[in-house]
């Protein structure tokens, strides 16, 4: 693994590291930006077969006495990656898979890797696949949303309290190419009644943000 913590504040341009979400999450909302920052990742790290940010992450970010935040190790990832229905491309709610307690998306992002690997590089569609992953936690949320979208993966993100239902956004995240090659665009869900009913929200708290870069998928919606 060559990121580190001090490497990833000198791509995004953080000075101090606890502010190392808050920087990535404003770079994710402009597309230019964010795609220069993925290359910039990709040219120091470029298998993204697992979470880099797991260990960064638990070291030096995560709330363990608060929140008793702990992350997934890769290892552990990778093993229930590979055991979670293995021949099941898609859920009877239409998710290949999904995590209530996501964090920073490493249980994800190895069932995204075992998926993809079961076909030929020319034969994998991003398409094929929908994930689906909630988390309260206003830290993990940038580093969930930025692996996502740099590996081209489908998927919605909720910020949300999972027992009471209580949202600040939700994410859909579209790999609009269905090129594997390609990074996905980024959408907040606007808060209707059929945010509310698809995705059982019960509530909302925070500021409502706008941001649609893939209009064509919210022709029924109020944009």
């Amino acid at each position: 693994m060559k990121l580190t913590i001090e490497k990833c504040a000198e791509i995004v341009g953080c000075k101090e590291h606890s502010y190392l979400g808050d920087e990535i999450f404003a770079v994710l909302f402009d597309k230019k930006r964010r795609e220069g920052m993925f290359l910039a990742f990709l040219e120091v790290e470029p298998d993204v077969s697992t979470d880099w940010f797991v260990d960064i992450f638990g070291a030096n970010i995560a709330s363990l006495k608060s929140l008793k935040q702990h992350y997934t190790p890769n290892a552990a990832a990778k093993l229930l990656g590979e055991l979670v229905n293995p021949k099941v491309e898609v859920l009877k709610d239409g998710y290949t898979a999904y995590d209530p307690t996501a964090g920073t998306g490493t249980l994800l992002i190895a069932k995204w890797q075992q998926d993809r690997i079961k076909h030929l590089p020319w034969d994998y569609n991003p398409s094929n696949y929908f994930y689906r992953a909630e988390d309260i936690s206003k830290k993990n949320i940038p580093f969930l949303l930025f692996n996502f979208l740099i590996r081209g993966m489908n998927a919605i993100v909720i910020q949300v309290d999972t027992l009471t239902r209580i949202a600040e956004q939700v994410y859909f995240v579209v790999n609009e190419k269905n090129d594997s090659l390609s990074f996905s665009y980024l959408n907040v869900m606007p808060r209707t009644a059929l945010t509310e009913k698809t995705f059982y929200i019960k509530g909302w708290e925070g500021t409502a943000i706008i941001h649609i870069e893939s209009p064509n998928y919210f022709e029924d919606e109020e944009v």
